[in-house]
């Protein structure tokens, strides 16, 4: 039977499914075309592009020199300003990092992860300022970004977002969630205030206060991450009407780009911290 049915699909005129037609020259011209516009990104552009894609990088050069000045015991100040520079560059290949793995992982988690490490900087700078009791840097460059955040990103984006449109759209539900938490964030900060100029409380009675509004910030920031990545991920899979953007780099070159960007962050934030003594 199975010696029949070549001799079958002749007859009637059937096309023999069995075998791959390689004739057409169109589709095979398509094929490799198509070859041909995929290439392959190698480890060096990878780097290439991370380094030499903003003119920001020029900086990268007084992330060795701010460690070279650090580590001779030169004057402070140059060493303030040679490694402020260097925090720069590497905020910017921070901040890249983090949108090149954002790709790979969705609008959603995307965003949390441009808004959870979007402030590694600042936060790398506290943590080395706390531990190093500089309370007036750690303030004011507390105080900075969250005036920066507030006033100066939310004005740029109705400003940028309102060009060649009447109204903007957004999602509700998303913003009032926003709001409930910066709220709880305002009452976290407004309730040691209010105990230590108003109660006749001691300085030390204001620290267990601060650490418990603390812990319930965290607490509440875990319960935020449960209702944006399971409980509620339907509110934030909104459609986006924006185009999809290159990818320049793999995953893993991103998560290397990130990893390397904050121990570099962190070193120049420890020399430019101990730097003005």
């Amino acid at each position: 039977m199975q010696s029949c049915l070549p001799c079958l699909k002749d007859l009637l005129g059937a096309p023999d499914r069995t075998k791959t037609d390689n004739s057409d020259p169109a589709r095979s011209n398509t094929g490799d075309t198509m070859k041909k516009r995929r290439p392959k990104i190698g480890i060096v552009s990878q780097f290439k592009t991370t380094l030499l894609g903003s003119w920001v990088d020029v900086l990268l050069v007084c992330v060795p020199v701010g460690f070279a000045l650090r580590y001779t015991h030169a004057n402070g100040y140059a060493v303030f300003i040679v490694n402020f520079l260097a925090i720069i560059s590497l905020a910017a290949m921070l901040s890249f990092a983090t949108e090149e793995l954002a790709l790979y992982t969705g609008e959603t988690l995307g965003g949390l992860l441009n808004a959870s490490f979007g402030n590694a900087t600042e936060l790398i700078v506290s943590i080395i300022a706390l531990a190093q009791n500089k309370i007036l840097i750690l303030q004011t460059s507390l105080i900075g970004s969250m005036r920066s955040n507030s006033l100066l990103v939310l004005g740029m984006c109705f400003s940028f977002g309102g060009i060649n449109r009447l109204v903007q759209h957004f999602n509700v539900a998303v913003a009032q969630t926003a709001s409930s938490m910066l709220a709880v964030l305002i009452g976290s900060l407004i309730i040691p205030t209010a105990f230590q100029r108003l109660g006749n409380n001691p300085a030390g009675g204001v620290a267990p206060i601060s650490r418990g509004t603390a812990i319930i910030l965290l607490l509440v920031y875990f319960a935020y991450l449960i209702f944006q990545l399971k409980t509620h991920v339907e509110i934030y899979n909104t459609l986006s009407q924006r185009n999809k953007k290159n990818r320049r780099s793999t995953r893993e070159n991103g998560g290397t780009l990130m990893g390397i960007a904050r121990i570099g962050a962190g070193t120049a934030a420890s020399a430019d911290i101990t730097g003005p003594d």
